[in-house]
């Protein structure tokens, strides 16, 4: 694995693999447990790196997103390329994923009571966020 730097230059030592999906994988980051990293499988187009350094600065002029989303406070950069391979962001413990919302079953099995005043709430702070 490369060696990997967040903006200010310092090291981000990864731990345990959390998940992985499409886009890359969400690991532990070891100096900071209440931070995980996601680490990007492909090499970012410049688009996406230049939005996730606004997502990041947009986090630290609009910190109360970070009270409701797992939204990137930093950029991680391979120390040889200094290209953009992922980002830091809060570990969210103790709550469900969203997205088992959006499917009937998953809605059915996680959020029984879920009616759709709960759903229209849910939709407009997606919205919001």
């Amino acid at each position: 694995m490369p060696r990997l730097l967040d903006s200010r230059g310092a090291p981000v030592r990864l731990g345990t693999e959390l998940g992985r999906g499409g886009e890359g994988g969400v690991y532990e980051v070891t100096d900071c447990p209440q931070q995980v990293a996601k680490l990007y499988l492909n090499p970012l187009p410049p688009d996406k790196a230049e939005k996730l350094k606004f997502m990041v600065s947009e986090a630290v002029t609009h910190n109360s997103i970070l009270q409701i989303a797992a939204w990137p406070t930093d950029t991680i950069r391979d120390q040889v390329t200094s290209s953009v391979v992922g980002f830091l962001m809060p570990r969210i413990v103790g709550f469900k994923s969203v997205h088992l919302l959006y499917g009937v079953q998953s809605r059915k099995n996680e959020f029984p009571n879920a009616n759709w005043e709960f759903l229209v709430a849910a939709a407009r702070n997606t919205a919001s966020a």
